[in-house]
């Protein structure tokens, strides 16, 4: 995916009309900030059962739910 972007941005960059290579360049840029944000968040989340609830810890936040809260947990198949 990151390469994809990467090719596609190069790609623009080289192709594009000056007056417009810049609009794409920085749209495509701000793009791919969004992406890397979104699966360094992805990668570094987890889900934590403890005692009092569950914790959920991302890359960016953290939030804990307590067990009365909780309505149920379905096991997975």
């Amino acid at each position: 995916m990151m390469l994809v972007l990467a090719g596609t941005a190069l790609a623009v960059a080289l192709t594009a009309p000056a007056s417009n290579r810049w609009w794409w360049v920085g749209g495509f840029g701000t793009y791919f900030l969004a992406v890397v944000f979104h699966m360094t968040n992805w990668i570094y989340g987890r889900a934590l059962l403890t005692v009092t609830g569950v914790e959920f810890r991302t890359f960016a936040s953290r939030r804990s739910i307590p067990w009365s809260e909780i309505a149920g947990i379905e096991k997975r198949q």
